[in-house]
């Protein structure tokens, strides 16, 4: 659970930026505005933390918090967060300004979202799944589902893409 800093330009660049606390677990990062990092913190649902420049955790309330934030993701273009809670199987959105979410996507069957990743210019949120080996791609602005035997986002087009070498 340390958090690492790497330069591709200079080779051994390395630099620890937090040493493991020892009370989180920092289960996912991204990148969100100007230098900030985002983390997400499997152990602790009522929070969403963001790294200092001095290495040490900053965060922000979650209202109301949620059951295990797996994965996290930056909307430039929103300006909020997307949060996996792999202990509900669901999405939500987060506003960073308050900490106030809204659900995203729900109702999947044995679902494990683990992972996030966004496509700011397309639209489109990528939804790892742990428990079935699966890529969920979420429409940000439709208003119908895409496959109707697919389980639905919340007025959000939604398809799923197997994994080809564990169907």
């Amino acid at each position: 659970d340390e958090i690492w800093s790497f330069s591709p330009s200079v080779a051994e660049g390395e630099l620890l930026v937090m040493s493991d606390p020892g009370n989180v677990d920092q289960f996912d990062l991204c990148a969100g505005p100007g230098d900030t990092v985002y983390v997400a913190d499997a152990l602790d649902g009522g929070h969403i933390y963001f790294l200092r420049d001095d290495g040490t955790l900053g965060g922000f309330a979650l209202d109301p918090p949620i059951g295990a934030p797996y994965g996290v993701a930056y909307d430039s273009l929103a300006h909020a967060l997307f949060v996996a809670d792999a202990s509900t199987e669901r999405i939500v959105r987060v506003d960073p300004r308050t900490g106030n979410w809204t659900l995203v996507a729900t109702g999947f069957s044995e679902f494990q979202p683990c992972c996030l990743e966004i496509d700011v210019p397309g639209r489109r949120l990528y939804v790892a799944d742990d428990g079935y080996n699966r890529v969920y791609e979420i429409c940000l602005e439709a208003i119908t589902a895409v496959d109707e035997t697919a389980p639905r986002a919340a007025g959000l087009a939604l398809r799923a893409y197997p994994n080809p070498f564990n169907p």
